[in-house]
C-alpha cells in the first residue's frame, strides 16, 4: 500500500514540491488512528520521527517503513505492545 500526500498548489496556481513530513496530528488523521496512538509509537521508537524546535514531524518515508513493517523500528513497538 502506497501512502501519498498530495502536494500543495502555490498561490500562482503552480505545483509545490511533495511534503517530506508532515506533522503527527495530520498524519494520525491519515492512518486513521487517534493521536495518542501514533505518539505512543513515536515515543516506542516503531515510527521515525524528528523534533525541530518544540514541533515532532514524521517523515513520509517513515510513515511508508511504518505500514509496511520494514523499518528497523517496528520491533521496538512490537515488544512495547507485549508490554502493555
Amino acid at each position: 500500500m502506497k501512502f501519498t500526500i498530495p502536494s500543495k498548489k502555490s498561490q500562482l496556481g503552480e505545483s509545490a514540491p511533495p511534503l517530506m513530513a508532515i506533522s503527527v496530528r495530520d498524519a494520525a488523521k491519515r492512518l486513521s488512528i487517534s493521536e495518542r496512538t501514533l505518539w505512543k509509537a513515536v515515543k516506542a521508537g516503531a515510527i521515525r520521527s524528528q523534533r525541530i524546535g518544540c514541533r515532532v514531524i514524521i517523515p513520509i518515508d517513515g510513515i511508508h517503513e511504518f505500514l509496511n513493517g520494514t523499518g528497523n523500528n517496528n520491533q521496538n513497538y512490537q515488544s512495547y505492545q507485549e508490554e502493555v
